[in-house]
C-alpha cells in the first residue's frame, strides 16, 4: 500500500537500491540525529542534491574528494545562514546584511586560503565598544566575530585543523595536491625583510627625485575644500 510522502505532497513510491555498509551506517546515524526514519533521510538527501545541480561537474567532484573544499563550503553555509537569520531579526537593511557577509568572507579567506598575511582585513566603520557583546556589534563587526568564533568552535569541537596553514608559516597543499605536503610560507621575518627592501627602494627613488615626499599635514591641507577653509 502506498503511503504519504513525508517530504512533499502525493504518495511515495518504493525504490530498492543497494549500498555499502559504510554508507548505510552514515545514513543511519544522520537519520537518528535528525529524528527521521532511514527512508526519510534518504529521500531528504536526494532532494537536497537536486539543489546542487548548479555546480559544474568539476566543482562537484572537488567537493566530493577534497576535504578542504567541503569544510569551506560548510563553513560559509553555516555562517551565512546565521548572519541572515540574525540580520532579519535585527531589521538589517540590504547594505548592513552585506557588510556582515563580506566581513565573514574575509575571515574565511584568511583561514582557508591563507597566503602569509598576518590577520584578516580590518572591518570598515566605527569601532565598537570594548565591552560590547557579539549581538551588540555594528554591521560588519558582528559578521567578523561570528565567523571567527565558528572557526575556533569547529577546530575545538570537531577537532578540525582549519587554521593549520598558519602554523609556523606552513601551507598545506589542500588545493594543489592531497593535503599531505607542507611547504614553507612567508614567515614574519620574510615579511619584515620585504618591507625593509621596499623602504630602501623608496628612499633611493626619493634621492633620485623620482618621487616626492609630502608630510601628512600638507597632504591633509591639500584635500581641504574651499568651504572647509572658511
Amino acid at each position: 500500500m502506498a503511503r504519504q510522502s513525508a517530504q512533499g505532497a502525493g504518495k511515495s513510491a518504493a525504490i530498492a537500491f543497494r549500498t555499502t555498509p559504510e554508507v548505510r551506517d552514515r545514513l543511519t546515524r544522520a537519520a537518528e540525529a535528525g529524528g527521521r526514519s532511514l527512508a526519510q533521510e534518504i529521500e531528504r538527501r536526494i532532494e537536497l542534491s537536486f539543489g546542487l545541480d548548479f555546480i559544474e561537474p568539476v566543482g562537484a567532484e572537488l567537493l566530493s574528494k577534497n576535504a578542504a573544499s567541503r569544510r569551506l563550503f560548510r563553513y560559509i553555509s553555516e555562517v551565512f545562514g546565521q548572519i541572515v537569520s540574525f540580520g532579519r531579526d535585527r531589521g538589517y537593511n540590504e547594505v548592513d546584511m552585506r557588510k556582515d557577509l563580506r566581513a565573514a568572507l574575509d575571515v574565511a579567506k584568511f583561514y582557508f586560503l591563507w597566503t602569509g598575511i598576518e590577520e584578516p582585513p580590518k572591518v570598515e566603520g566605527p569601532k565598537p565598544a570594548p565591552d560590547a557583546r557579539p549581538r551588540e556589534l555594528p554591521p560588519g563587526h558582528f559578521g567578523a566575530v561570528l565567523a571567527d568564533e565558528r572557526i575556533v568552535w569547529g577546530a575545538t569541537w570537531h577537532q578540525e585543523s582549519i587554521p593549520d596553514d598558519t602554523i609556523e608559516g606552513r601551507i598545506s597543499d589542500h588545493w594543489s595536491g592531497n593535503g599531505e605536503k607542507l611547504i614553507s610560507g612567508p614567515s614574519r621575518e620574510d615579511q619584515d625583510r620585504e618591507r625593509e627592501a621596499a623602504l630602501v627602494k623608496a628612499k633611493e627613488a626619493l634621492a633620485r627625485g623620482e618621487i616626492e615626499f609630502v608630510p601628512l599635514s600638507d597632504l591633509k591641507a591639500r584635500k581641504r575644500t574651499p568651504s572647509q577653509d572658511k
